[in-house]
């Protein structure tokens, strides 16, 4: 799976969330660029790659495979 594959499922099972909008990833400073994704068996680990410009450290965020929602996030 891609990022922004994951985006668009997130944003399909989970309209409420923000995680993926304009907004949010220009506050950070991020692109899709920014982001990598690996398996971690029955969830998603998305990582943000290199410390983004605007200061936010490199950092990871957990995903559920069954409906794409964020079950953990980083702080």
């Amino acid at each position: 799976m891609r990022v922004s594959e994951l985006k668009r499922l997130h944003e399909q099972h989970n309209p409420q969330s923000h995680f993926f909008s304009r907004n949010t990833m220009k506050f950070c400073g991020d692109t899709m660029a920014s982001y990598g994704l690996s398996d971690g068996g029955d969830v998603w680990v998305l990582r943000r790659l290199r410390k983004s410009p605007k200061g936010f450290p490199p950092t990871a965020w957990i995903f559920s495979k069954e409906n794409f929602a964020l079950i953990h996030r980083p702080g």
